[in-house]
C-alpha cells in the first residue's frame, strides 16, 4: 500500500517510479486533482494530444462494462511507447475494472484516475491501497503553508517582491480550490510585470474579491482606533462595488471612537 502525504505528492508524481501502475486521485479540491493528474500524466511521459498512446474513459463506462478497461489495457500502443489510460471516474465505482485488467500478467501500462471524494470504505479507494502498484493520493484544500509555498514560488521566479500586509491580503483571499488560487496568483504576477515590489494597495486592485480584503482591512483599522485607514479602506470597499450602507460605516467610526477612548 501506498498512501502518500499531501507535502510529498508532487515530487513522487513528477518521478513517476517505474514500478507505479496506478495513481488515484480524489478528494474535494477538483482544482488539485487536474492539476496532479496532469503532472502524473507529464511524469509517465503521455502526450496527451496523442491518441494512439493516451486513451481517456469515463468512470460510468467502466461501471457499466468493467471489461472495457481491460480492452484498454490491453491494446497496443502504435509507436511502442507505454499505453496510458486518463480516467475521470466521478463518483462511478471503477474497482470491479480494475479488478478485472490487473488480475493477470500486466501489460506496459499506467492508470492515472480522477475521483470525487472517497471515504476510507470505498471499493475504488480500498483497491488501490491495496496494491503495491498504486499510488493514493487524497487532494484537499492547501493549508497556508500550501499557499505560502505556491506564492512565493511564483513571485520568487518572477523576480518580484512583496510588502508583509500585501502579503496576508492575498493569503486571505485565496484557497479556495488549487485552479482558482493558480489564477489569482497568475493574476498578480501579470499585473506585476515589471515592478520589484508589489504593496497592498495594488493587491487590493488586482484580486477579484477585492472589495472583501478591503473590507475586512475597515474592521482592523477600526479596532485598532486607526480612523484614517478606516475612510481610506471603506473608499476602496465602495469603489470596489461592495454594498456598503451608512449604518455600517456609523458603527465603525463608533467602534473607533470607543477604542480611542479606552485606550
Amino acid at each position: 500500500m501506498v498512501v502518500v502525504k499531501s507535502e510529498d505528492a508532487d515530487l513522487l508524481l513528477a518521478k513517476a517510479a517505474p514500478e507505479i501502475a496506478v495513481v488515484l486521485l480524489f478528494g474535494v479540491d477538483d482544482g488539485l486533482i487536474a492539476e496532479r493528474a496532469r503532472l502524473a500524466l507529464k511524469g509517465m511521459g503521455a502526450d496527451v494530444n496523442d491518441p494512439f498512446q493516451l486513451a481517456r474513459l469515463e468512470g460510468a463506462d467502466i461501471a457499466s462494462d468493467p471489461g472495457r478497461l481491460l480492452d484498454e489495457t490491453n491494446t497496443v500502443s502504435l509507436f511502442g511507447a507505454s499505453r496510458i489510460i486518463w480516467i475521470d471516474a466521478g463518483s462511478a465505482d471503477i474497482s470491479s475494472g480494475l479488478e478485472m485488467a490487473f488480475d493477470q500478467p500486466r501489460r506496459d501500462v499506467k492508470i492515472v484516475i480522477e475521483a470525487g471524494a472517497l471515504k476510507k470504505d470505498a471499493p475504488l479507494r480500498r483497491y488501490c491501497e491495496r496494491q503495491k502498484f498504486a499510488l493514493s493520493i487524497e487532494c484537499n484544500q492547501d493549508s497556508e503553508g500550501d499557499l505560502v509555498r505556491l506564492l512565493d514560488a511564483a513571485l520568487k521566479s518572477a523576480g518580484i517582491g512583496i510588502d508583509a500586509d500585501a502579503r496576508d491580503a492575498v493569503l486571505q483571499n485565496i484557497g479556495a480550490d488549487r485552479l482558482s488560487t493558480r489564477g489569482e496568483i497568475g493574476k498578480l504576477v501579470t499585473f506585476a510585470h515589471g515592478m520589484k515590489k508589489l504593496t497592498l494597495e495594488d493587491v487590493e486592485s488586482i484580486l477579484s474579491d477585492s472589495s472583501s480584503v478591503a473590507l475586512e482591512r475597515t474592521v482592523c483599522c477600526a479596532f485598532s482606533g486607526d480612523l484614517a485607514g478606516v475612510e481610506e479602506s471603506w473608499k476602496r470597499v465602495l469603489a470596489a462595488g461592495h454594498d456598503g450602507s451608512a449604518a455600517l460605516m456609523g458603527s465603525i467610526r463608533e467602534a473607533s471612537a470607543l477604542h480611542q477612548y479606552f485606550s
